[in-house]
């Protein structure tokens, strides 16, 4: 277990490398750090801007961090000495609320706001030419969190009017799936047949193919603004405001495990790419690391 410090507020991004070296976390701070699977924390990556940090994402070969800014959206590219540095052109002057990786040269970017209904939408961004390309999904709510599953080519996104889209690149058809809440975080099972949603005190499990919910996970004492399935598809994970974060069998919705690590209210997740870690990040500007496996 280790406790990862650095940030002045909030945590409210985290992600791991694809090969788990690597942990990114961001803060209301504007601060966007790089830490080791021991503790060390590198030097503070300096976002355009200085602004909030909403979300990071690696792309899966692990040469580029995307990340979502209060007022812009940047991507990192890896040098050959170890260290990161901005890439030209990859930059775009907007809110940002969530972003994420379809492969290596494609970037999802979701604009919009936080807390508000305002128009924004989903977009698709080719990293080698530095431009952006079709679809393009927009949102007169806004995007509040993204999803993508690679191997199908899915993409979902949660909206500011309580709805949860889904589609498929190749295929203009999509499914929206209304909801009680505003969703704060989604999350795609490994297989891609379901997706978790966060939404008020819980989290459901949508199962895409019947159009209909499969799980409610009931358990906590306040907001779950994060969920995030184990990469085996077996375990969720979410965070709340209550201090907790909570495990829940993934088949059955029965919780199996529930931890306080005093890290105030959590706003972040990440589960480690191999299963065995997780990484929470709470409203005392601190990241808590621990084995799971």
């Amino acid at each position: 277990m280790l406790l990862l410090d650095g940030h002045t507020s909030t945590v409210t991004a985290l992600a791991f490398s694809p090969d788990g070296e690597l942990l990114a976390s961001g803060g209301r701070d504007g601060a966007l750090y790089l830490h080791d699977g021991f503790g060390g924390r590198f030097p503070a990556i300096p976002p355009a801007g200085g602004t909030a940090v909403h979300n990071a994402a690696f792309a899966p070969n692990g040469r580029r961090l995307a990340v979502g800014l209060s007022n812009t959206w940047q991507v990192f590219e890896g040098t050959d000495g170890g260290g990161w540095q901005a890439a030209a052109g990859l930059t775009e002057p907007k809110e940002t609320t969530a972003v994420g990786f379809l492969n290596d040269d494609t970037l999802l970017v979701g604009t919009g706001d936080r807390t508000r209904q305002v128009p924004g939408a989903l977009e698709l961004w080719t990293l080698s030419t530095r431009k952006r390309r079709n679809p393009r999904f927009p949102e007169g709510g806004g995007v509040r969190s993204i999803a993508a599953h690679p191997a199908s080519k899915t993409l979902a996104w949660a909206n500011g009017t309580r709805r949860v889209t889904v589609t498929m690149i190749e295929k203009p058809d999509k499914i929206e799936h209304n909801l009680a809440h505003t969703a704060a975080s989604i999350s795609f099972h490994p297989n891609g047949e379901f997706l978790a949603v966060s939404q008020e005190w819980g989290a459901k499990v949508l199962d895409l193919a019947r159009r209909q919910e499969r799980l409610h996970l009931k358990g906590h004492k306040g907001i779950v603004p994060c969920v995030a399935y184990s990469p085996d598809g077996r375990t969720l994970a979410t965070g709340s405001w209550d201090g907790t974060v909570r495990f829940w069998d993934a088949g059955t919705g029965t919780e199996t495990a529930c931890f306080q690590w005093g890290i105030g209210k959590v706003f972040a997740l990440a589960y480690s790419p191999d299963g065995l870690r997780v990484a929470a990040g709470g409203d005392r500007g601190t990241v808590m690391l621990w084995d799971v496996g």
